[in-house]
């Protein structure tokens, strides 16, 4: 029928292709619908044992339980594919001062090695000497500590204000590791081990650092032999698709009974009549004064505001605002 209307421009309903493969793994029926689902990627990740599995969303893990999987040296394979080796190799996070930049607070320094890897922590300057007895306490650490008075003997500062602080810092989940006097500067290395960080935690529930990713298509259009069709279909909403989107016709075309009412009538006014149709509380003696004026205007409106009565209102609560050329205008028909 579409194609005998006298029209120049031919008018596309956006199930043109889809009517002629309907049996599809995706199950969509319009060709938007296609079109979109197609350019859709979906993100994978190698996971500990080598298996691709799809991304999660980030959790929230100590940073002692989070490895760095070592990136394989990717190699040719049978038909242009790449292999991966038998054995991913991993190393702690607390390893890569990449991952750490925005870690806790000092300077990145190295508090031990694990296996031959530098274990990284933070480095604060804590305390100064003064001389031999006395001790001059950062700005930060008197705050931290609650410590009256700059300076201090060196025994209270061993004795009182050291084990304080590293209760505070304990608390702050960067416990002490050691002090180190350097310079006349007394510094805090702190580990950074209790820290938490958000990252993909895999399927075997090994947390990964950054792991390995790819952009793979959806799993029902990997098995469908249409991909280079669809990829071709335009990504603008048809006709068939706006019927959907105002719940004209169902999942499978068929008019349910808001398209019916809508089909009665010309331009807008059928939206707004099974708009007002569908609103149980909306009174039948107002409705049929309503519908008796629906194209009136203003002109019965008075000093109420037009887009305001029942019938508009009764549109919203159906279509919301949204508003789409020859159908509505923020959720009310152009003419009523």
């Amino acid at each position: 029928m579409q194609e005998r209307l006298f029209t120049t421009k031919p008018i596309f309903l956006g199930v043109e292709e889809s009517l002629k493969h309907p049996v599809v793994p995706c199950g969509l029926k319009t060709d938007a619908e296609r079109a979109r689902h197609v350019r859709k990627r979906v993100r994978e990740m190698l996971n500990s044992r080598g298996e691709w599995e799809l991304m999660p969303a980030p959790t929230e893990k100590p940073l002692r339980d989070i490895v760095i999987m070592l990136r394989p040296t990717e190699q040719p394979a049978v038909g242009g594919a790449t292999a991966l080796p038998p054995t991913l190799q991993f190393r702690p996070v607390l390893s890569e001062p990449g991952a750490l930049e925005k870690v806790g607070t000092g300077t990145l320094t190295v508090l031990a090695e694990h296996e031959g890897l530098p274990i990284y922590g933070r480095k604060m300057t804590v305390a100064e000497l003064l001389n031999a007895d006395r001790v001059l306490l950062g700005k930060w650490v008197r705050r931290l500590t609650r410590w009256e008075g700059r300076q201090t003997h060196r025994s209270v500062w061993n004795e009182r204000i050291v084990p304080l602080l590293e209760q505070k810092l304990a608390n702050q989940k960067t416990p002490v590791v050691r002090f180190e006097t350097h310079d006349h500067k007394i510094s805090a290395l702190v580990s950074l081990a209790d820290l938490t960080m958000r990252v993909p935690v895999d399927s075997y529930g090994v947390a990964i650092w950054r792991p390995i990713e790819r952009d793979v298509l959806p799993a029902d259009c990997a098995r469908c032999s249409l991909v280079p069709v669809c990829r071709q279909l335009s990504t603008a909403t048809g006709v068939a698709m706006l019927w959907r989107r105002l719940g004209l016709v169902d999942a499978a075309g068929v008019p349910t009974t808001r398209g019916r009412i809508v089909s009665f009538f010309s331009q807008g006014y059928g939206l707004a009549i099974a708009a007002a149709l569908e609103d149980a509380t909306y009174p039948l003696d107002e409705l049929i004064y309503d519908l008796a004026n629906l194209d009136a205007g203003f002109r019965f409106c008075g000093e109420e505001n037009r887009w305001a009565g029942c019938v508009p209102m009764a549109c919203h609560q159906i279509y919301g605002l949204q508003s789409i050329p020859g159908y509505l205008e923020n959720g009310v028909p152009p003419r009523p």
